[in-house]
């Protein structure tokens, strides 16, 4: 079985590393011929290829100008469009439909975030009728008119416009023109074209709630798998040692490509560290883009970005508490790696968050979206023993969410297309 995934990047960004742990654990499933494709390639995983860019004057000039006139799109928002958002990005690509037509032979192609890289008006105008399409969806933007997460907006079920994300108070605005192509171009294709799969049930039902999603179009939901023996309990004391972490703290942690998105909801985190401050030894650990800005009697040490799994596993082990405050949100791999290293989860109880995060087992989560209730949710987790969290944690990582189960998932949804049976209906797989 010949597999070919695409996505924009390999590792850079969690849907990125998502996509080439798939990748990796397909390649350890024999009869398994697994490659990705992506347009910026950083890594060194076996079996990736970096897109080949048209280097024709004429192709050239082709991608300029459709880059050119997408950037144009989105200039005149500009002005009107609110900080604190990721991305907002168009339906198209520049490239057309050149990055397919260099995919290798494959028996099925496996799309993962590819935003900039694929459009879903190249993909129907190059889909052969007999290759079956797997869509891993790592976020909402194929449901939405350009946002990753549409923050509770909800317009994305009947058409977008007056966006938010845009600041636009326009019906018509660029967000409702991306959203009816989408719409038109997936309604047009054939029935079954497409297997849509989330990694968590929440983003099952926000594809369910998309109009853009033909109701003839396969949705399951199978979550994220990674390596649980690089993500294992490490040496907790000698990692703090190696950060000049005091051995009898207690280490908050937090994890963010970019502190600075609101979606990752590290306003909450630092309303909390305000009601935990007569816990003796608090510690707040952060890791990502941007340091944080905190009062300065919390006690605290930004690591920046970390690329090395093995290094973050140990980073992960060091803390008492793995604190996950996002507003909306998949299945975030942090809180896997987490669970995997063997440090319990406090975070609200949103999105796929409470697929992985068990209250009394593997965590606990906020009865509400605020600074207090999250608070209250880490007292509990420190209250509790750290070998038994660990323990728990550890358990349900290894049983749920290895890369060997995740990888037999998918090729099991692989046969099953091959087979051209009829998908089934919304489920966890087995």
């Amino acid at each position: 079985m010949r597999v070919v995934h695409y996505s924009t990047d390999d590792i850079t960004g969690g849907a990125a590393r998502c996509a080439a742990r798939l990748h990796s654990g397909l390649r350890l499933v024999e009869g398994v011929d697994s490659t990705m494709m992506v347009d910026r390639k950083r890594g060194d995983e076996p079996g990736v290829i970096a897109f080949r860019r048209p280097d024709g004057l004429l192709g050239k000039r082709r991608v300029k100008r459709r880059k050119r006139a997408i950037r144009q799109s989105l200039e005149r928002y500009d002005a009107t469009r609110p900080d604190g958002f990721e991305p907002f990005n168009p339906d198209e690509s520049p490239y057309g439909t050149e990055p397919l037509d260099q995919a290798p032979r494959c028996d099925v192609l496996n799309l993962h975030w590819v935003a900039r890289f694929l459009d879903v008006e190249s993909l129907a105008a190059w889909l052969p009728p007999d290759l079956p399409v797997v869509w891993t969806l790592h976020d909402m933007h194929l449901l939405t008119g350009g946002c990753h997460y549409d923050h509770g907006c909800g317009k994305f079920e009947a058409g977008c416009g007056a966006c938010p994300q845009l600041g636009s108070v326009t019906a018509e605005d660029l967000s409702s023109t991306y959203w009816n192509r989408k719409h038109a171009t997936l309604r047009g294709m054939a029935p079954r074209s497409i297997e849509i799969v989330t990694p968590s049930r929440w983003l099952a039902e926000e594809a369910r709630r998309s109009g853009v999603i033909p109701e003839t179009m396969g949705v399951r939901v199978i979550p994220y798998g990674l390596d649980t023996e690089l993500f294992a309990p490490s040496n907790r004391n000698a990692w703090r040692e190696r950060y000049d972490i005091p051995s009898d703290a207690r280490v908050l942690l937090f994890v963010a490509q970019s502190v600075e998105n609101r979606r990752k909801g590290f306003a909450h985190l630092s309303a909390a560290m305000a009601q935990l401050r007569d816990i003796h030894g608090l510690y707040l650990v952060s890791v990502g883009k941007g340091e944080p800005e905190l009062p300065p009697d919390v006690n605290a040490r930004h690591l920046g970005e970390i690329r090395s799994d093995r290094e973050m596993s140990g980073v992960y082990g060091m803390a008492d508490v793995f604190c996950v405050p996002s507003i909306q949100d998949n299945l975030p791999a942090t809180v896997l790696e987490s669970l995997a290293s063997g440090t319990p989860v406090a975070g609200f109880g949103i999105g796929g968050i409470p697929d992985m995060v068990r209250p009394g087992v593997t965590g606990e989560l906020a009865g509400s979206a605020t600074g207090e209730a999250l608070a209250g949710a880490v007292r509990r987790v420190l209250e509790g023993s750290g070998d038994v969290w660990s323990s728990r944690c550890r358990e349900v990582a290894e049983s749920e969410y290895s890369l060997d189960l995740q990888a037999r998932r998918y090729v099991e949804l692989y046969t099953e297309l091959l087979r051209l049976e009829e998908p089934a209906p919304l489920t966890v797989a087995p």
